[in-house]
């Protein structure tokens, strides 16, 4: 029984970070989805350039910002 019960804390501990690493990629993906259509402008170009929008740095304020809130409380919950 005791063998029983340190893999399944194993388990449950490989669990939660796999819960954690999807949860900071998802947030990243997400926040991206909604910034995507306005950093980058490949029109006015010329050939692979690209021109990046001046506040891109809003994009990961905001990523790191809400994904450390929510890592935060996941963590303080548990």
């Amino acid at each position: 029984r005791k063998k029983i019960a340190q893999a399944s804390k194993r388990d449950a501990t490989t669990m939660r970070m796999i819960s954690l690493l999807g949860m900071i990629f998802l947030l990243g993906a997400s926040i991206a989805s909604i910034f995507s259509t306005i950093f980058f402008d490949f029109k006015d170009t010329p050939g692979l350039a690209s021109v990046v929008f001046p506040r891109f740095w809003l994009f990961w304020a905001i990523t790191i910002l809400v994904t450390g809130i929510i890592t935060g409380d996941w963590f303080t919950w548990e």
